[in-house]
């Protein structure tokens, strides 16, 4: 049970830095929401966020950005994205 716990809290913590760094990122970027969501989504995994944690970071990050990004962002599936991108699950 505590080791459910602390796996918890660290998703939680991986979400909640993998959101910081978006955000970071987030302010200087340039280009269309799907390009701008591309090249976020990278980064966050060339630093070894899992696909899921990623593409919700991002995705959320350009829903709170503006009415373009919003739009882009309500048509992304982050769950079969994340599927698509993760091969064992």
């Amino acid at each position: 049970m505590a080791s459910e716990a602390l796996e918890s809290v660290d998703d939680d913590s991986e979400a909640e830095t993998a959101r910081a760094l978006v955000d970071r990122k987030l302010r200087t970027a340039k280009g269309t929401p799907e390009a701008i969501f591309r090249r976020l989504v990278g980064m966050l995994a060339r630093k070894g966020y899992p696909a899921g944690v990623a593409i919700r970071a991002v995705k959320d990050a350009l829903a709170a950005r503006d009415e373009e990004a919003a739009e882009f962002a309500e048509n992304v599936d982050a769950d079969a994205l994340a599927d698509q991108a993760d091969p064992l699950s």
